[in-house]
């Protein structure tokens, strides 16, 4: 009887460090997806100097290259037909001023439930997205469209033109939306 009890107590033991790990994982993805990351730009040139200007600001994921990809994806889209694209994160280094910029598209990866509080704060900073094409995107989430309602909260002035989650395998399907709202 001792030795069940010692075997149950180890098992125990396992499952409370199981637990603080998985809790230790969550938070330390949960703290990354709300980093400002270092500042980069990004410009894909167009082929034609009067072109449409798009900006896609997006929050990098710290375990996939999923939301890269498609923020990239997007631009290309958006490149091919004409637009020249400046890619870059979000953060305080960033301009507030979009004024140049006909479409504007915005991506995140979802941990736990939440999008990047980086790139809502700098949604905000903005403020004013009158006469703009703004598209949103989130890479990783479930088929649950509360993520993609909070990162949208912020932006006033103008309907969003499209919401859309993207997974593994989406990258094609980026690509056809940047050509999409990339029509004049």
């Amino acid at each position: 009887m001792k030795k069940f009890f010692k075997i149950l107590f180890s098992l125990f033991l396992g499952f409370i460090a199981l637990i603080i790990v998985a809790i230790l994982l969550f938070s330390s993805l949960t703290h990354s997806n709300n980093t400002e990351r270092k500042y980069t730009i990004d410009v894909l040139k167009a082929k034609v100097s009067d072109s449409h200007k798009a900006l896609v600001v997006y929050q990098p994921s710290k375990m996939s290259s999923l939301t890269k990809d498609i923020a990239y994806n997007i631009a290309k889209g958006l490149n091919s037909k004409g637009c020249e694209v400046t890619i870059t994160y979000p953060g305080k280094k960033v301009s507030a001023d979009i004024s140049k910029y006909d479409i504007i598209v915005f991506g995140s990866p979802v941990y736990m439930g939440s999008t990047s509080s980086v790139l809502n704060d700098y949604i905000r900073r903005v403020g004013n997205f009158e006469n703009k094409k703004v598209v949103l995107f989130l890479t990783g989430a479930n088929d649950d469209s509360i993520p993609l309602n909070s990162l949208g909260k912020p932006i006033h002035n103008t309907k969003v033109t499209k919401k859309l989650q993207f997974k593994k395998g989406d990258e094609t399907k980026a690509y056809n939306l940047g050509c999409e709202i990339g029509e004049k």
